[in-house]
């Protein structure tokens, strides 16, 4: 059966980090990742189809990644998602050939119950690691980049880490403290 580490955290929380520490032990993340930033110089380990999938189901819900509001009731039972979902499957089936691979994107914590059922229709097996940095210095960080207001950084990360701790309930899931990961990186 093949393995997908799912890679998920709030934006800021670290979540490249620990994608670059999985890539050094040799995981797989696929040849179409988003190219590095000044405010990411190693890369951020994010497949550019799997950003544009998961920005465009947010779109079809009304939403968007830093969207403070709440999704809408039970979005991803909607009729209009199937079309969607052939293309997860295809993306995840013609991105994706190793029998272990990862896959990070800080939306994930917005739109995980959609992958996870994915993954379940392609007989993939899933292990969702949790990348956590203290809020204040996710928030702050937040700010500093995208020029978001303090408040509203702490807001959006209550609301990403009450989502992906929902979605990831009855996962396999194992949490990673950001700083720990920088001090002791073994």
């Amino acid at each position: 059966m093949k393995k997908c580490i799912l890679i998920i955290g709030m934006h800021r929380s670290g979540t490249s980090a620990l994608a670059g520490a999985l890539e050094k032990l040799g995981v797989e993340f696929g040849d179409n990742l988003l190219p590095p930033s000044e405010d990411n110089p190693r890369g951020f380990f994010e497949d550019e189809n799997v950003v544009e999938l998961n920005d465009f189901l947010l779109y079809l819900l009304g939403s968007n990644w830093y969207d403070l509001t709440d999704l809408p009731d039970d979005p991803w039972n909607y009729p209009f998602l199937e079309k969607v979902e052939k293309e997860a499957i295809a993306l995840i089936k013609n991105t994706f050939e190793t029998d272990l691979f990862a896959i990070k994107d800080p939306r994930f914590c917005l739109t995980l119950p959609f992958w996870l059922r994915i993954f379940e229709k392609l007989n993939i097996a899933t292990t969702c690691v949790i990348s956590r940095r203290h809020p204040v210095e996710t928030a702050n960080s937040l700010v500093k980049r995208n020029g978001f207001h303090f408040a509203d950084s702490l807001l959006l990360w209550s609301k990403y880490t009450l989502l992906f701790e929902e979605s990831t309930r009855n996962q396999k899931r194992f949490f990673v403290d950001f700083d720990n990961l920088l001090e002791q990186p073994k």
